[in-house]
């Protein structure tokens, strides 16, 4: 299983060797398992391989089927509880240059505050602190286009 940044981030450590985290890297090491016959996907945070089997130091089960939330409060894979999977650029929309659905975003810092559709944060930071993001926050990008109903 791919465990955020490899093969790109990894030098020359084997996808084996990612997985176990041989070099205790450590990061969030995010993993998505994707099961459509079953209708659902898993994500994962800190995922890594040991001689035992898999662990993990937090998952999230999505139901492909539903638009449901997770409850408030409650984190994911991704700290402010939001799927990752439906926001990752998928390989034929980067090909064809353009992607039309909300994509992810990671920043250094966030402040102690979610906005829907978001269930959760994940900082210190105040939430008065409005020079730094929420999680879930929406930013446009240059040259959105804006549509009028």
């Amino acid at each position: 299983m791919p465990i955020e940044s490899w093969p790109k981030g990894t030098g020359s450590l084997s996808l084996l060797q990612w997985q176990m985290d041989v070099n205790n890297n450590g990061g969030d090491r995010h993993g998505i398992m994707v099961a459509p016959g079953l209708g659902s996907f898993w994500e994962t945070w800190q995922m890594k391989l040991t001689q035992s089997g898999w662990q993990a130091s937090n998952g999230a089960k999505f139901d492909l089927n539903s638009n449901a939330l997770r409850p408030a409060g409650w984190t994911s894979g991704d700290a402010a509880g939001l799927p990752m999977f439906p926001a990752v650029p998928r390989f034929d929309e980067c090909e064809r240059g353009m992607v039309e659905h909300a994509m992810r975003l990671a920043v250094a810092k966030t402040r102690r505050e979610y906005i829907y559709p978001a269930v959760h944060y994940a900082s210190s930071i105040p939430a008065s602190s409005t020079n730094y993001p929420a999680m879930g926050q929406r930013l446009p990008l240059e040259g959105e286009r804006r549509h009028s109903k």
